[in-house]
C-alpha cells in the first residue's frame, strides 16, 4: 500500500476473526489480502462486486429518467410532476431488478469456484487470452500465479471468490466491447430482450418502443452480457471457441436464442426452487446443465449456417424441437442422468435435462430437414437410415475427441465437422431424388452402392477400434466418403 499515514490501523488478513466480509467502500482490503483471507476459509468477494447494486440501480435511475422524458416530449407524459410521480412508483420494482441481477453475479461465483475445482486448465487458458488481448494485466491486479491456482487444483480446490470476481469483470468488460461493436446486435429482432429491462408496470402504461432510447444498443448488449456470463460462466467463450472459433456476439447471440428455444428459464427455476434439495446438489445440477449447453452451442455453432444465429427463428426453433421431443422420447435417459449425478432428481428436472442432452442430436437434425426440403419425421427416419450405415455422430465425436497439435490441424477439425454436415446432407439429396417411397429410395441407394459401403463400413470398424481417434483417419474416411457417395 501507498497509504503510509493509515498503516497504524491497519491489520493482515490472517487476523480477520469474521466469518464473513462485505466491503461496502473501496478497497477495504487490498486483493492479496482477500486472496489470503478466502484461502484461510473466510468468505469474501471484492469491493467491486459487493457495490454492483448500487452502481445497477444509478444506470436504472438513469436510463428510466431518459426514457420518461422522451415520452414526456412525445405526448405520452403530461408533465414534469407526472414524470417524477412515475419515476417515484418504479422504485420497488427496480430494487427487484436490481437485486435479481446481482444474486445471479455473486450465484455465478459460487458455481465457477466449485467448476475451476475440477476444470482449472479452463480459466488459466482465458486468463492466458485475456492476458494476451491487453485486457488483463494479472501483476497489477494481483491475481494467482498459475502454479497458484495448479496447485490449489491438486488439493481438489478451486479458485478464490476474489480472484474469480476479479476474473469475471474483466471477461465483461471484454465481452461487452465485443457485443457492441457486433452487427449482430443490432435491429428490432431484440427489442423482446431490451424489453426486460423495464418494469412491468411501466410497460403496462407505456411501451418503451414508442420512443427511441439513445442508449437502447448498449442496454441490450448489457442485458445480454449478464443474462449470459451470469448462467454460463467465466469460461463460456473459451469453452465454446476451443471447437468452433466464433465471435463473441455469435456465441451469445446463439446461446441467449437456445435458452429461450429449449425452455431453459423454467428448467433453471425448477432446479433452484425443488423442496429440500441441498445446496450443493443445486449447484452441481446447474453446472450439469451449463456444461451440455455450452456443447450443444459449440457443435451447433460448428455447422456453416447455425440456425441460433438467428434470432427471427427462435420461435420456429422452438416449435421443432418441440416436434424433436415428440418423435424420439427419452426412454431411460432420466434414470441413467439420476444415476450420473448420483442424486435423486423430480420427474420434470429428470425430463428437462434428458431433452437437453438428445436436443444435441435435435438441432442437428432440424438443419437437415431444412436442407432437404423435409418434414422433420420423413428427415429423422432418413437420418436414422444414414447414420446406422454412415455413422456421422460417431465421426464428429471423433473428431471433437482427436488431438489438434496446431492452430492449422484445429482449423482442419472444425472444416471436417462442416464436411460432415454438408456430405450427411448430399447424401440425404441423392436418396430422395430415387423414386418410390422412403424406404424404396433408401434401398435402391444401398443396392446401388453395396460395394463401396461395404468397403466403408469396415473403414469405421476399424475407425471405432482404436483407442485413440487421429485426424487422419478421419480425413481419409471423409475422402473416401466424397470420392465415391458425393
Amino acid at each position: 500500500m501507498g497509504d503510509q499515514t493509515n498503516d497504524p490501523v491497519r491489520i493482515d488478513a490472517t487476523q480477520l476473526r469474521a466469518r464473513v466480509v462485505g466491503e461496502g467502500g473501496n478497497l477495504g482490503l487490498t486483493q492479496r489480502a482477500r486472496v489470503e483471507y478466502a484461502l484461510a476459509g473466510g468468505a469474501i468477494n471484492t469491493d467491486a462486486i459487493d457495490n454492483s447494486a448500487g452502481v445497477d440501480t444509478s444506470d436504472h435511475e438513469v436510463n428510466l429518467k431518459i426514457l420518461l422524458s422522451a415520452l414526456m416530449q412525445a405526448g405520452h407524459i403530461d408533465n414534469l410532476v407526472q414524470r417524477n410521480a412515475v419515476l417515484h412508483s418504479l422504485a420497488p420494482e427496480v430494487a427487484e431488478l436490481v437485486l435479481a441481477d446481482n444474486r445471479s453475479q455473486s450465484l455465478i461465483l459460487s458455481l465457477d469456484q466449485r467448476k475451476s475445482s475440477q476444470e482449472m486448465g479452463l480459466f488459466l487458458n482465458w486468463m492466458q487470452f485475456l492476458s494476451k488481448s491487453g485486457f488483463l494485466d494479472r501483476r497489477t491486479e494481483a491475481l494467482s500465479t498459475n502454479a497458484q491456482l495448479q496447485d490449489l487444483a491438486k488439493q481438489g480446490k478451486g479458485m478464490t471468490r476474489p480472484d474469480l470476481a476479479v476474473l469475471l469483470s474483466y471477461t465483461k468488460l471484454y465481452a461487452y466491447q465485443e457485443l457492441l461493436a457486433s452487427p449482430l446486435l443490432q435491429g428490432d429482432a431484440w427489442d423482446n430482450l431490451y424489453l426486460e429491462y423495464y418494469p412491468a408496470s411501466l410497460k403496462t402504461r407505456f411501451n418503451p418502443l414508442a420512443v427511441k432510447h439513445p442508449l437502447q444498443h448498449e442496454i441490450t448488449c448489457n442485458l445480454l452480457l449478464n443474462r449470459v456470463l451470469n448462467q454460463a460462466g467465466i469460461t463460456l467463450i473459451e469453452q465454446v471457441n476451443a471447437v468452433a472459433d466464433r465471435g463473441v456476439a455469435e456465441v451469445f447471440a446463439a446461446y441467449w436464442v437456445l435458452e429461450q428455444a429449449l425452455q431453459l428459464p423454467a428448467l433453471r427455476r425448477a432446479i433452484f426452487t425443488a423442496p429440500g434439495r441441498p445446496l450443493e446438489e443445486v449447484y452441481s445440477l446447474w453446472i450439469y446443465l451449463e456444461s451440455v449447453l455450452a456443447e450443444i452451442l459449440s457443435q451447433h455453432l460448428l455447422q456453416e449456417h447455425p440456425l441460433a444465429l438467428s434470432l427471427t427463428q427462435q420461435a420456429r426453433l422452438g416449435e421443432a424441437l418441440s416436434l424433436f421431443f415428440s418423435l424420439t422420447p427419452p426412454v431411460g435417459l432420466p434414470d441413467k442422468i439420476t444415476n450420473r449425478l448420483q442424486a435423486p432428481l423430480e420427474e420434470p428436472i429428470a425430463l428437462g435435462l434428458a431433452r437437453l442432452e438428445t436436443a444435441k442430436i435435435g438441432l442437428h437434425l432440424i438443419s437437415f430437414a431444412q436442407a432437404l426440403g423435409q418434414d422433420l419425421a420423413p428427415a429423422w427416419l432418413l437420418w436414422n437410415l444414414l447414420e446406422a450405415d454412415f455413422g456421422f455422430a460417431a465421426l464428429r465425436q471423433g473428431l471433437l475427441e482427436a488431438a489438434a497439435e496446431s492452430q492449422w490441424e484445429a482449423k482442419h477439425k472444425r472444416l471436417l465437422v462442416q464436411d460432415s454436415f454438408a456430405l450427411q446432407t448430399a447424401l440425404g439429396k441423392q436418396v430422395l431424388s430415387l423414386p418410390g417411397s422412403l424406404e424404396a429410395q433408401y434401398h435402391a441407394f444401398r443396392k446401388a452402392h453395396a460395394d463401396a459401403l461395404n468397403l466403408l463400413q469396415n473403414e469405421m470398424q476399424a475407425f471405432l477400434s482404436n483407442q485413440g481417434h487421429q485426424l487422419s483417419a478421419i480425413s481419409v474416411i471423409f475422402a473416401q466418403l466424397r470420392a465415391v457417395f458425393a
